[in-house]
């Protein structure tokens, strides 16, 4: 009897929190952008204020490397915006973000209604738009005194490989 009641609860629970966790709804945009940025440290500096998402490589082809994903939250739209970036070490103390395109976005679900508005809003913004999303809550966010954690990374190469099972 307390072995039935224990597994009905067990999937009471699991069927209430399914029934309310918030799915994402992804698509692909492909903005071409080309707008680049000079931040005041080095890109292993850089690099350290991000975490690893799926397929960061190591700390020595990270440095080699120059094609990365970055992923951000956009408040505004209560999405995750993938942008493709060159990072690009001038000296110790400088680099450069090349923001190349903003490559995908992912809308959590809120309700059907809200989330096709927002759907339709995302892709009929322009590519100043997402610059200025970008720039505002990504750049932005990477001085040291003011750093908002949550931001992740994928060395585009090895998240090549990773997808095309090598």
């Amino acid at each position: 009897m307390q072995l039935g009641m224990a597994m009905m609860i067990g999937v009471l629970a699991v069927f209430s929190f399914c029934a309310t966790s918030k799915a994402r709804e992804s698509f692909v945009l492909n903005k071409k952008i080309d707008k680049k940025y000079e931040l005041p440290f080095s890109k292993a500096v850089l690099l350290g204020k991000l975490k690893s998402e799926y397929a960061a490589g190591d700390s020595i082809q990270n440095m080699a490397d120059s094609l990365f994903y970055i992923y951000f939250f956009v408040d505004e739209y209560y999405s995750e915006a993938t942008a493709l970036v060159k990072i690009r070490q001038i000296d110790d103390k400088h680099t450069i973000i090349q923001l190349d395109s903003v490559t995908q976005f992912a809308v959590r679900r809120n309700s059907s209604d809200a989330d096709e508005n927002t759907i339709k809003a995302i892709k009929k913004l322009t590519s100043a738009e997402f610059e200025k999303y970008f720039e505002r809550d990504f750049i932005m966010h990477l001085s040291e005194d003011d750093y908002k954690d949550g931001f992740y990374f994928d060395n585009k190469n090895e998240l090549d490989k990773y997808n095309s099972g090598q």
